[in-house]
């Protein structure tokens, strides 16, 4: 693997592949390999728009042609007492994201300018629970957190970002996603997407641990909620051994967990699952 690094006043950096089978795997061969913590800094990345093996929530397969994506893995190393608000950060992740892609859009081609001044590039860029950004309500990024371990009374997590960028609609491997080329985005810059993202991140992260980790406190929570697209739906909560809930996702608790109540008023807290709306047809 070649590439470039580059470095910030922070201390952290960023390093950029040509091809990586995956940056999350990346960045946990770095920090196993690493005693000192200097190889990637608190809020250092792996970026690379060739990803050849890489994978998404539930083991699902990943990878995308050379040029369509853009893969971003961050290490935030942690308090070690970080373990009980863990949730919140893919959840965090998604918001970060979802404020790079609205300065993005608001910045985009003719074809979508008029359409973003009328309704707000905002209101393009929801976030679906746990994991999933969507524009135009097409998903067009996915979030993946991983924990690598601790050390040294400090908890290293990997926060993996996988977007869409120049696929085509005849390229898109799902029929309900989408792409920044699809959402009317032109010139599409993989570095200035990667920089908008990771700046938002920073931003983001910095406040939830400025906090102690209360999403509350940061003004991450009430962030989270108005833009979730998945509260207020009827949903099916598909969990581990085959079984799933289904009924209105209700809320987001403190902990970044998804309460959904069932038919029969029984009220179940989520702390990761794969969601999927249920439409009236399928109740």
């Amino acid at each position: 693997m070649t590439g470039t690094t580059r470095g910030d006043a922070g201390g952290r950096f960023v390093v950029r592949l040509d091809e990586s089978p995956s940056t999350n795997d990346e960045v946990r061969r770095r920090w196993a390999a690493d005693d000192s913590g200097r190889a990637l800094p608190h809020l250092s990345s792996v970026t690379t728009e060739s990803q050849t093996a890489g994978r998404g929530r539930l083991g699902r397969q990943w990878v995308s042609p050379p040029g369509a994506s853009l893969a971003v893995s961050t290490i935030l190393r942690l308090d070690g007492g970080a373990g009980t608000w863990l949730g919140w950060i893919p959840l965090v992740a998604g918001l970060a994201l979802r404020d790079a892609l609205i300065d993005l859009l608001g910045h985009g081609s003719a074809a979508t300018g008029e359409r973003d001044a009328q309704y707000g590039a905002g209101d393009r860029v929801r976030l679906k629970w746990p994991n999933d950004v969507l524009v135009d309500g097409g998903k067009i990024a996915g979030i993946l957190g991983e924990v690598l371990g601790a050390r040294d009374d400090e908890l290293a997590v990997v926060i993996g970002c996988g977007i869409n960028l120049r696929f085509t609609r005849e390229e898109l491997p799902v029929p309900h996603a989408t792409s920044l080329l699809l959402a009317g985005v032109d010139p599409i810059d993989g570095t200035r997407v990667e920089r908008r993202y990771l700046a938002a991140l920073t931003r983001r992260i910095d406040a939830l641990t400025r906090a102690g980790g209360d999403a509350v406190e940061a003004g991450l929570f009430d962030d989270f909620t108005a833009a979730c697209e998945t509260l207020g739906q009827r949903v099916r909560v598909a969990l581990p051994g085959d079984t799933a809930v289904v009924g209105a996702a209700e809320r987001i608790d403190a902990r970044g967990q998804l309460v959904v109540r069932d038919d029969a008023g029984t009220a179940h807290t989520i702390a990761a699952g794969d969601v999927q709306r249920v439409r009236p047809a399928e109740s």
